[in-house]
């Protein structure tokens, strides 16, 4: 029997309960200039990857129900997501940037997530559900004013 639709429940609500921390009720509330918007999508399309990386990690050791529910959640993100006309993160979203373009503090984020995933086993490695406009999260839409 499998507990995925208990677990991603509860990572549903653990998620909401995220952006309701006064950390990120402040981030949502700073206005997005156009230089902090480049910012912002630099960033977020290598968080994107990094996410890919995460829970390929995951899933080489999880249980199979667990593997289901990842290639389920991963095949829009990774292929293509009707709601975005592409994938999550493509070759040209990534083009000529490298990861020494971001910050440091980021770069060190990502590879202690992906460590965290290669050496932690199965479904307690999962990396946060994460989605911005994408039916779990309440009020938690970004959009620049």
């Amino acid at each position: 029997m499998s507990r995925w639709p208990e677990v991603a429940a509860q990572l549903d609500r653990m998620v909401n309960q995220w952006y309701e921390t006064p950390e990120i009720k402040r981030m949502l509330t700073v206005p997005l200039t156009p230089t902090r918007l480049a910012f912002r999508h630099l960033h977020m399309t290598f968080f994107g990857n990094n996410r890919r990386d995460c829970w390929a990690a995951v899933a080489c050791t999880a249980p199979l129900d667990v593997k289901r529910a990842i290639w389920e959640h991963e095949k829009d993100e990774l292929i293509y997501d009707p709601r975005m006309g592409k994938a999550h993160v493509t070759e040209e979203d990534l083009g000529n940037h490298k990861e020494s373009d971001l910050i440091p503090g980021a770069r060190a984020a990502f590879y202690a997530w992906l460590y965290c995933a290669r050496e932690s086993r199965g479904s307690r490695a999962s990396p946060a559900r994460t989605y911005s406009n994408g039916g779990i999260t309440t009020g938690s839409s970004r959009v620049a004013p």
